[in-house]
């Protein structure tokens, strides 16, 4: 179980650096197509950011949920 886990996150991680690559591209292409007057250019070029960086947080989000409690650290305030 814990190698098909170890597969999976592993596969994850890579799809989350490929986003953090493509995400600039895709703002790029927005902020060209502004500068160009090209609405189709703004349109895809900001959406395909917007899903890149939703990508991401939802990977963090299920990387979280997979880690043990044990390895969690957990910070107390103090009572004093």
């Amino acid at each position: 179980m814990k190698e098909t886990e170890g597969k999976r996150s592993g596969l994850l991680e890579k799809y989350k650096k490929f986003n953090i690559i493509t995400l600039p591209i895709g703002v790029g292409v927005g902020v060209f197509g502004i500068f160009t007057g090209n609405p189709i250019l703004v349109t895809g070029g900001f959406s395909a950011a917007f899903v890149d960086t939703a990508q991401i947080i939802l990977i963090d989000r299920i990387n979280k949920k997979k880690q043990n409690p044990k390895e969690q650290i957990v910070f107390q305030a103090s009572g004093a």
